[in-house]
């Protein structure tokens, strides 16, 4: 649950709008609140990433492939996420140190690799949140609103940018409240193991 928490943390607190140039401009005025999304992101991956094997215990023996092929895309994902918050912390040190034109700071993020490395990232993470939604959904041995609200948060994330500024960080939200349920649904099933 803690993940998921530092996670929402994390995408309401890095700026989602604007230009790159005024994103990286933010990094001077704004510091602290890069560091601390930055921060946030690293942890979520870590709680994330230990987590995502839990979601096997609420598949049924009928989805448990489908589950396990997700866990172990989602995973590459939630591990992924720490170079997210390793790539916010660099461009804190670029935006603070350097004084980059709009042109320098466009041709810096459309870099080939950090292209890659972001939407490669992006597709596991989605990817395998997908997966595990609809294997939870066969299951049906969770809530059927918590693997639904991980399927419109990974179905809608592309339409994430014509969402306004101030919203782009809430679609994290549907997420954030999805794992909530999940980690509430293994505690109990857990729990009713142990009697």
């Amino acid at each position: 649950m803690s993940g998921a928490v530092l996670m929402v943390l994390g995408a309401l607190t890095l700026p989602l709008g604007g230009s790159m140039h005024d994103v990286l401009a933010s990094t001077a005025d704004e510091p602290g609140r890069w560091n601390l999304g930055a921060g946030a992101m690293l942890l979520a991956s870590l709680g994330l990433s230990l987590g995502v094997p839990t979601v096997l215990s609420l598949t049924s023996s009928s989805t448990r492939r489908l589950g396990l092929l997700g866990a172990w895309v989602w995973s590459i994902g939630t591990i992924g996420l720490a170079g997210v918050a390793a790539l916010g912390l660099g461009f804190q040190a670029v935006g603070t140190r350097l004084d980059l034109s709009t042109e320098e700071a466009t041709h810096l993020v459309t870099d080939p690799g950090l292209l890659l490395l972001v939407q490669g990232v992006g597709l596991a993470f989605h990817g395998g949140e997908l997966m595990v939604a609809v294997a939870l959904l066969r299951a049906r041995r969770v809530p059927l609103w918590a693997p639904t609200l991980m399927i419109v948060h990974a179905v809608t994330t592309p339409l994430m940018l014509t969402f306004p500024h101030e919203w782009r960080g809430m679609h994290t939200v549907l997420l954030g409240g999805a794992l909530m349920g999940l980690a509430m649904a293994a505690s109990e099933t857990w729990a009713t193991s142990r009697r």
